[in-house]
């Protein structure tokens, strides 16, 4: 399942319309962060960041990198897992209920792709 993604009612959006642009610049820049860094050589911040196995830490962030989008874009095909997540956290949302081609939506993503090629 992809990493990162913004879940927010639709009234969220129409209160703080600056908000949802906003954080989906910061996840598509640093998305495109993460994978302009060379394999095996992650800035992995200070060594206790590590904790004691530089091998494992690099073999477990090269897996991380595989499941994170390029560029936010997330396709059907992986949005549909929400589908059985959503649910988990938030009891009130019932996942049959879930409509994706209503509630999901990869436009702010374009725009912030526009914005940082």
């Amino acid at each position: 399942m992809p990493a990162g993604c913004l879940y927010a009612p639709v009234d969220f959006h129409s209160k703080e319309s600056g908000t949802v642009p906003s954080a989906t610049n910061a996840i598509v820049r640093a998305d495109k962060w993460i994978q302009s860094l060379l394999p095996g050589r992650p800035q992995y911040g200070p060594e206790s960041n590590l904790l004691a196995d530089k091998a494992r830490y690099l073999f477990s962030f090269n897996k991380v990198k595989e499941a994170i989008s390029p560029d936010g874009v997330i396709s059907m095909p992986a949005r549909e897992p929400r589908c059985k997540v959503i649910p988990t956290f938030n009891p009130e949302v019932k996942a049959k209920e879930i409509k994706l081609d209503l509630t999901y939506t990869n436009e702010f993503v374009k725009k912030a792709n526009a914005k940082y090629k």
